[in-house]
This record gives structure tokens, sequence and C-alpha cells, in this order.
């Protein structure tokens, strides 16, 4: 609900580039367990959310899900988390890594991401720039208002850069078809980053000339 008037820009809401220069990654061949990631804020994993990234962990034995953020550096939300997931049976399934001073060393660790997990109700933006960026597609639900819908809106922007799932049962299920069908999964992350860096996300130019010319028409 809203009461000014909407103007929609051709090439999205959004441009990115990160703080530091990141080169154009390479990603060598998967070896071991499919790895999903996350690395929004914690509060954005909501209960529905986290029960479905629990039952895609179970339905994918071999996997592991990597959870990085600024809360986990208190030591009280580590042990928050810890007891949660020994409670659950997932100790050893899910990797838990607190908050990294450098810029280079926060994008490098996407490498050890093989699909972004998006949160909702509320999606990540930055986050799924960055794992963009890094060549990790993203799957994202599509919801109703901005704050769930901003990764359908990335996505939109970067061919072949992840999947937008309707609803949870179809966001589960895409991510096991994707740990599971190899080739499936390379159509996706094969030259992802250099799409990313190619796209109107990354052409801050455009948006600009977008903007100036929206400023313009409304006045």
């Amino acid at each position: 609900v809203h009461s000014e008037k909407l103007w929609r820009l051709a090439g999205g809401f959004l441009r990115f580039a990160p703080f530091e220069p990141a080169p154009v990654p390479v990603r060598g061949p998967r070896a071991g367990g499919f790895r999903f990631g996350s690395f929004n804020v914690l509060d954005k994993i909501s209960p529905a959310c986290w029960t479905v990234w629990r039952d895609i962990l179970r339905a994918v034995p071999d996997s592991t899900l990597l959870l990085k953020s600024f809360a986990l550096k208190h030591p009280s939300a580590m042990a928050a988390w810890r007891r949660r997931l020994a409670t659950e049976g997932l100790e050893g399934r899910v990797r838990l890594l607190p908050f990294v001073e450098s810029d280079a060393a926060h994008l490098a660790l996407y490498g050890e991401v093989d699909l972004a997990l998006d949160t909702a109700p509320y999606g990540g933006t930055t986050t799924t720039c960055e794992a963009l960026w890094m060549g990790v597609p993203i799957l994202t639900l599509a919801g109703a208002r901005h704050a769930g819908r901003v990764g359908a809106s990335l996505l939109a922007r970067v061919s072949d850069a992840g999947v937008v799932a309707e609803d949870w049962n179809a966001y589960r299920a895409a991510a096991i078809e994707l740990a599971r069908d190899g080739a499936g999964y390379a159509r996706l992350a094969d030259g992802l980053a250099a799409r990313m860096r190619a796209s109107a996300l990354a052409d801050g130019d455009s948006l600009a000339a977008e903007m100036t010319a929206a400023f313009e028409a409304m006045t």
C-alpha cells in the first residue's frame, strides 16, 4: 500500500559494485557434497524459512549449509545457534561464521558456497548482489511486497542467475533438484560472474541516466 505515484525504471532500482575490486572468480568442478549458503542477517531467517532449509538439508544428506552473519560475532548468538543445531540433529551440517573485517575475505567466502539460499519474507539485497558477483546462483522466494521481491527483481537483470520460486514447496523442490542435477546447476553457475558484470546491475551510468530522465519527466 502506498500513497506515492510509482515510477518504474526499465533497468531496475539498483546498481552494484563491491567496495574492493574483485577479479572474476574461477569456479572449478565441485568436490564433495553440495554446499548451500546464506550470508543474510540472521533475523531474516523466519521460522518458515528455517523449516524449509532444514527440510532441504535432510533431503540432500551429503549437503552442508554455511551461515555467515555479523550477529555471530557475539558469543550469545553463536551459542544459541549451536544449541538449536544440536537440538535438531544438524551438528556438523551447518557451519557458522561471524563477521570478517576484510571485504576481500568476505567476498572470497562465496567460493565456499554452491547455491545461495535467500531469506523470506524479507530477502537479501547486498548479499544477493555479492553472490552473483562471485558467481554463486541464487534461490529466492517471490513475495508480495518489495522486501520480499528484491531477489526476483535482481535475478530479472541477469540471465540464468538463479531460480525464483512462487511458494515454499517450489523453493524446497528447486534447492533439492539443483543439488542433485549437476547439468542443471552448471547452466546457472558457469559464467555467472561474467554475466553479472556485463548486466544492468553493474552499469551505474545507465541508472544515473534513467534517474535523470525520470526526474525530468516528473516535472
